[in-house]
């Protein structure tokens, strides 16, 4: 379990490579996902039909992060989220066959799916997009005094969530399986430390709103292309219907 938890907070760790890309370019992509995702919520009336377009949109979601950090990297970052999803579709699926109030298990599995591609679509945007370039686009957007504060909280959001696999570990090794309740005092105290320690920093130094945006780079072509794939996805699948 600390392994999982551990590998899925790299998974909302921004990466250089990235910047092999235009910042419009990595904005567009999870924002044509959601589009989508939403799109095909409003026109499938037909739950098969939706699935197979979340199943379209989640490939296309889990190519692109595997592209920048590597197919084994992603599969081991999603396994924490795998394994609560699949816990969550069993348990609905077994009060649905034992006679209690539930939804239909086609309906389960389309709802966990949305979960999924919901998820990894909003997690792109904080993957693909820098805290720098944020700050930029809040501060044209208007809300420059709350830029920081922003930076700050998705900063420590992967940062909590590995030091969770920290305390995990620390408490398995001093207590075995029992007292896992535990694990909430040191990554309290580990997440405290660390939110004191970047906020004394920004308050000592100050960050940047000035970082430029990036319109156009030759490498586009690839987040381009998966963007128009996610945007026609629903309209070909509906063509279908």
């Amino acid at each position: 379990m600390a392994s999982a938890i551990r590998d899925f907070s790299y998974i909302l760790v921004y990466s250089r490579k990235l910047e092999d890309f235009s910042t419009f370019s990595r904005i567009m992509l999870p924002f044509s996902i959601l589009i989508s995702l939403v799109y095909m919520r409003l026109i499938f009336s037909d739950v098969y039909y939706d699935i197979l377009g979340l199943t379209t949109l989640l490939f296309i979601e889990l190519s692109v992060i595997s592209y920048f950090r590597g197919f084994r990297n992603t599969l081991n970052a999603l396994r924490l989220m795998a394994f609560f999803v699949l816990l969550g579709t069993l348990i609905y699926s077994l009060s649905h066959f034992i006679g209690w109030v539930a939804p239909e298990p086609v309906d389960v599995i389309d709802g966990a799916l949305s979960l999924v591609v919901m998820f990894l679509a909003f997690s792109l945007l904080f993957q693909l997009v820098s805290l720098k370039e944020w700050r930029r686009i809040l501060s044209i957007l208007g809300f420059k005094q709350y830029s920081v504060l922003f930076s700050l909280i998705i900063s420590q959001i992967p940062i909590v969530i590995f030091y969770a696999s920290e305390a995990f570990t620390t408490i398995r090794l001093k207590y075995g399986s029992r007292k896992i309740h535990k694990v909430i005092v040191p990554l309290v105290l580990l997440s405290l430390q660390s939110a004191r320690s970047l906020m004394e920093s920004y308050t000592i130094y100050g960050v940047s709103h000035e970082h430029k945006l990036i319109t156009y780079r030759a490498n586009d072509v690839v987040l381009y292309v998966a963007s128009v794939i996610s945007m026609i996805t629903p309209l070909l699948i509906n063509s279908l219907a």
